[in-house]
């Protein structure tokens, strides 16, 4: 049975800079996907158990507006959508999906063409990268 280590990572902290990433580069405009899969190969790399929580349009579970990870019932980059009360919020989790299947993910919502992408994609990666590094 494998054990997992105790969170290395302040979540708290790590939303705190998620939303400024958002205010500065919109990530949760069409980035979360991507966001939520860097986050997850940190967590797996550091053997940190997670899940992906998805919120859908429709209750048959086809489209998707955001993409987000769970650790001990913590929500990492929780949606920001002013909206969300007023629409129908049919979230899921979905506990075998990995960093892999995130990225999937994004890479089929955003091509290369995209205005985020072509400005926005390096600089956050970069960022984010930064940030989780001086978590460990």
């Amino acid at each position: 049975m494998s054990t997992t280590k105790s969170c290395s990572i302040n979540i708290k902290k790590l939303n705190k800079f998620l939303l400024d990433l958002d205010n500065e580069y919109d990530i949760n405009s069409g980035a979360c996907a991507l966001i939520a899969s860097i986050i997850a190969k940190y967590l797996e790399n550091n053997d940190i158990k997670y899940r992906t929580k998805v919120y859908y349009y429709e209750d048959n579970y086809e489209y998707a507006w955001h993409y987000s990870l769970v650790v001990n019932n913590i929500e990492i980059n929780p949606s920001t959508y002013e909206y969300q009360e007023w629409e129908c919020e049919i979230t899921r989790i979905e506990d075998n999906w990995d960093s892999n299947e995130l990225l999937e993910k994004y890479n089929s919502i955003i091509d290369d063409s995209n205005y985020w992408k072509c400005n926005n994609e390096k600089k956050v990666i970069n960022l984010l990268a930064n940030f989780l590094s001086n978590e460990i």
